[in-house]
């Protein structure tokens, strides 16, 4: 009943992973999180990951949806 996490061993330790949960999470242009992340269904003709290259006449509309 007393033993004590490794990984949490020190205070500093758990208030830094605690800390780590409130961060926001980095702010990517919109046209770049659908590059890492979106992928084009199967089915289409392409399909696989999303290739600015098809249609570079988008990118500049796609990151005006994040523009402040």
């Amino acid at each position: 009943m007393n033993q004590v996490n490794e990984s949490h061993s020190r205070a500093s330790d758990i208030w830094r992973e605690v800390a780590s949960l409130f961060r926001p999470p980095s702010r990517l242009p919109v046209a770049e999180a659908i590059r890492r992340y979106m992928r084009v269904p199967r089915g289409a003709n392409t399909s696989g990951p999303w290739e600015s290259s098809l249609t570079p006449y988008m990118i500049d509309p796609i990151n005006t949806l994040s523009a402040r």
